[in-house]
């Protein structure tokens, strides 16, 4: 069979990374698969990116054209999916069996792109967007419930404003039947089926995948060396996501729970903090702890060694899909503590490999860390856990024999 999958990004953000281990997970089980993107990072010759600078000056005014149709400072946030693209001549000209839809906001895909597709459509829900009015993220908001409409990350009062049109135009792509939707978590599934746009549609779970051997557990010690970190004492690791991307990543309950603890009683001293990606450093640094920055970390393997060199892992995401940077914690044996929200209990099952403490519940959290690190039996017990549920629940094997039969449910001949 032939995949072609359609992504913004195959480098760029979780979503494209979550889209991108997939498809070389399929190619490396002997399937025929593509991947068309509006930018291309990555070296692989099976990913195509636009065609010349013609199409990469159309892409990048594409971006800056939706920005204009919505909020500025809600860009990031609110995605129309209302321009022109350009997809279906490409699509068509690939002859693919089954076409399967990824993240593709950013200007890369209208919307009635999909009814003109003559061919299966597989659509993995990386976040809320394919049955809301525009946001990738609802929050507190359940207006996608009854068609959206008086958004608020909009600022509008308007029940005709632009989420309400694009659940209107979301209703009529066609014959919807033809689509499979995919959820990477029982709580993506179970939001899609509550919504105006999808109730009674075929949503079916199949989670993200990890390269197991990839993030294999290495020698704590000598990943520490590697990143230049110190051999010595306590180390708790999070993302410079859940610093900068404000309240949905739970950035002031982490800096909260920092403070806290640089206040608590430890057996080996207080612990350091390692930020990935691009950490506020000022902000940690207040709080009395030592941070050190390593900035993006690129390659699994790096990643692998920034993983195991960390005792300990923290994900206060206050809403959150299926996160990549938990089930690559996990798979490298590095005990979690994260909030029980979205589809976060899918992958830790609390007390057992990992802990989960309530969203917005500041003192547990630090309390939650303090427990791990003060408890060496624990921490690897926990580890040890947590990475045979990765490889019990998320290899590529279990996800990409998942894909397949979807793939054969939609008529495409193994």
């Amino acid at each position: 069979m032939r995949i072609l999958h359609l992504s913004a990004y195959d480098e760029l953000g979780g979503a494209a990374k979550a889209a991108f281990r997939l498809h070389c997970a399929l190619v490396d089980a002997g399937e025929e698969s593509l991947m068309l993107v509006r930018q291309k990072d990555s070296n692989r010759a099976d990913v195509m990116g636009p065609n010349g600078w013609l199409q990469r000056v159309a892409t990048k005014s594409q971006r800056r054209a939706e920005r204009l149709l919505v909020l500025p400072r809600a860009v990031e946030e609110f995605s129309v999916g209302s321009l022109a693209d350009g997809l279906v001549k490409r699509v068509r000209a690939l002859r693919p069996d089954v076409v399967h839809v990824h993240w593709v906001s950013h200007g890369f895909l209208r919307l009635e792109t999909l009814a003109e597709l003559d061919v299966p459509i597989v659509w993995t829900m990386h976040d809320m967007w394919a049955f809301t009015g525009g946001c990738h993220y609802a929050g507190d908001c359940e207006r996608y419930r009854v068609g959206c409409g008086s958004c608020p990350i909009l600022e509008t009062k308007s029940e005709s404003d632009a989420s309400r049109k694009g659940v209107e135009r979301r209703r009529k792509m066609g014959d919807l039947s033809k689509i499979r939707y995919v959820a990477p978590s029982q709580w993506i599934a179970q939001c899609a089926s509550q919504s105006a746009v999808l109730t009674g549609a075929d949503v079916r779970v199949i989670p993200n995948t990890v390269g197991v051997r990839e993030f294999s557990s290495v020698d704590k010690l000598q990943a520490r060396r590697r990143l230049r970190l110190p051999e010595e004492g306590r180390l708790v690791l999070a993302g410079a996501m859940a610093i900068e991307s404000g309240d949905r990543k739970g950035a002031e309950d982490l800096q909260q729970a920092l403070r806290l603890l640089a206040r608590m009683t430890f057996k080996e001293g207080v612990p350091q903090v390692v930020i990935f990606g691009t950490p506020n450093r000022r902000r940690l640094q207040r709080n009395g702890l030592t941070v050190h920055e390593l900035g993006y970390v690129k390659g699994e393997r790096a990643m692998s060694d920034l993983y195991a060199a960390a005792d300990v892992f923290t994900a206060p995401s206050k809403q959150d899909n299926l996160p990549n940077t938990v089930m690559e914690a996990m798979a490298a044996g590095t005990p979690v503590v994260a909030c029980r929200v979205g589809g976060i209990p899918d992958m830790i099952d609390d007390e057992v490999n990992g802990l989960l403490v309530a969203p917005g519940d500041v003192t547990g959290l630090a309390e939650a860390v303090a427990r791990l690190l003060n408890d060496e039996p624990m921490r690897l017990s926990m580890g040890g856990a947590a990475r045979e549920k990765v490889e019990r629940c998320y290899s590529r094997e279990v996800v990409t024999a998942a894909y397949r039969a979807l793939y054969v449910d939609c008529g495409v001949r193994a």
